[in-house]
């Protein structure tokens, strides 16, 4: 769980909504 919201705060920059299109497009690469 702590190591969870270690992502989500580096990830802060990032919207919700996005965050699920750029792991797409990360593991797609």
């Amino acid at each position: 769980m702590m190591s969870k919201k270690k992502e989500t705060l580096g990830r802060q920059k990032i919207p919700m909504r996005n965050r699920r299109e750029t792991l797409q497009r990360a593991a797609a690469c």
